[in-house]
């Protein structure tokens, strides 16, 4: 099964492309609360009113968004580092598009530090079709929750 760190959910991923631009969300927000403030009609300054609460609240919710997928994706590398840290075997941790987020020791001393690579990337001095590997992988966990693959190099 996968954990909810791994999978980024139509939610989060729009907070992934918004986040950059929250800065203009709240200045919009301060501008609209500004203009309310400055306007003499009541029905106008309303409407500001909202449209600086709206923005407000949808760059706090990308913001929180962001920051609670972090905190997931780092709670879910500290489980891995438990469970693969200590292992002889190299042993990575990557996201659903195969970029490496956790490798462990082991890992690291076959391989160097890789972290933020593809791991298609870093076995292909190894495998002859590293992709169709880890893409045949990645389709049996998903179907049975888990997968391996004897590989010789």
């Amino acid at each position: 099964m996968l954990h909810s760190a791994l999978t980024l959910q139509p939610a989060v991923s729009t907070a992934e492309r918004l986040l950059p631009h929250s800065k203009y969300l709240m200045s919009g927000a301060l501008v609209a609360a500004a203009a309310a403030l400055a306007l003499p009609w009541p029905l106008a300054a309303t409407a500001l009113w909202g449209i600086a609460g709206g923005l407000g609240m949808l760059a706090a919710l990308v913001i929180v968004a962001r920051w609670r997928h972090l905190r997931s994706r780092r709670s879910l590398a500290r489980v891995a580092a438990r469970f693969v840290g200590r292992d002889g075997s190299p042993g990575f941790m990557t996201d659903l598009d195969g970029v490496v987020g956790y490798q462990n020791v082991s890992a690291t001393d076959r391989f160097g530090q890789r972290r933020g690579t593809a791991l298609a990337d870093i076995l292909g001095d190894y495998i002859a079709s590293p992709r169709s590997l880890l893409n045949r992988l990645q389709l049996k966990a998903r179907a049975g929750g888990g997968a391996a693959e004897e590989v010789t190099m």
